[in-house]
C-alpha cells in the first residue's frame, strides 16, 4: 500500500467519499435523529468542507495538512464522507456547548481504490459524538463505497493495542492478515486487516442507522482525528502511518 501518507492506525484509514463531489452540490445521503443530538446527515464531502474537515482533524493527534486534504478530495479513485451535524449531543440546533467541538462535522472518513484493492486511510469522529455508532456507520460506508468501485477487497492498519477499534473492525467483516512489528513506534504494532468485498455490488449504503456503543472513543483509528482509540490509518500521502 503506497501513497500519501495517510493515517490507517486506527478506525481505518484516512476520510473517504464515495464519489467526487459534483458541482458543489452537497445532497444528504440519509439523515437521522441520535436520542436528543441534532439531526445528522451522511453525505460526500466537497472542497467546501475543507475548513471544518482541518478542525474536526486539528482536534487530534498527527492531523493531515490541508494540502492532504485537498488530495483526498479531489483525487480520482479518492473518497471521503463526512457526517454533518446540526447542532450537537444534547444541545438544540445551532446552539454549541462548552467543550463540544465547533465544526459542523460530527465525522469522517476517506477510503481509496487502486487495482482490485481499496484502503481505508482515515475515519475521525469529533469527541462529543463517539460511542453512538458513528464509527461503524463510517466504515460501513467506506465498505459500501469499495464495492459499487468493483473492488476485489478492503485493507487497513491498526494498532495491536487498540482493542476496541480491532473488535469493530472484526464485527464488520476484517480479519488480521499480517502485523507489522513497532510500526508506530517502539512496542506500537500494526495488525493489517482485510475484508473480502462482493464486488460490484450497487452502493445501497448511507443510511445512518445507529448502533448504540459501537464507538470505543478516543481517536478513531488511532489516528489523530478523533477515530476510535488505537487504530491509526496511514495517510498516503503524506507517508506518516498514523492519523
Amino acid at each position: 500500500m503506497t501513497g500519501p501518507a495517510i493515517d490507517r492506525r486506527g478506525m481505518g484509514g484516512t476520510l473517504a467519499p464515495a464519489c467526487r463531489p459534483l458541482g458543489g452540490q452537497r445532497p444528504p445521503v440519509a439523515a437521522g435523529e441520535l436520542g436528543s443530538a441534532a439531526p445528522l446527515a451522511l453525505r460526500p464531502a466537497t472542497a467546501a468542507d475543507l475548513p471544518a474537515l482541518l478542525e474536526l482533524d486539528g482536534a487530534f493527534d498527527q492531523p493531515w495538512s490541508e494540502a492532504s486534504w485537498l488530495d483526498e478530495l479531489d483525487r480520482p479513485g479518492h473518497a471521503v464522507f463526512v457526517v454533518e451535524a446540526q447542532g450537537r449531543p444534547g444541545n438544540p440546533p445551532g446552539k454549541v456547548g462548552r467543550n463540544h467541538v465547533p465544526s459542523s462535522l460530527a465525522g469522517a472518513v476517506s477510503v481509496a481504490g487502486l487495482g482490485d484493492t481499496a484502503d481505508l486511510l482515515k475515519v475521525v469522529v469529533a469527541p462529543p459524538w463517539r460511542r453512538r455508532g458513528l464509527g461503524r456507520q463510517l466504515v460501513r460506508r467506506a465498505i459500501g463505497w469499495a464495492e459499487s468501485q468493483g473492488l476485489d477487497r478492503l485493507l487497513l492498519e491498526v494498532s495491536a493495542g487498540n482493542a476496541p477499534a480491532v473488535g469493530l473492525y472484526a464485527d464488520e467483516g476484517f480479519g488480521a492478515i499480517a502485523r507489522r512489528r513497532d510500526y508506530y513506534g517502539p512496542g506500537d504494532d500494526a495488525v493489517v486487516m482485510e475484508r473480502p468485498l462482493a464486488r460490484g455490488r450497487a452502493d445501497a449504503s448511507g443510511g445512518l442507522g445507529v448502533v448504540p456503543g459501537a464507538d470505543a472513543g478516543g481517536d478513531v483509528g488511532g489516528v489523530p482525528g478523533g477515530a476510535l482509540p488505537g487504530s491509526r490509518p496511514m495517510r498516503r500521502s503524506e507517508g506518516r502511518g498514523a492519523s
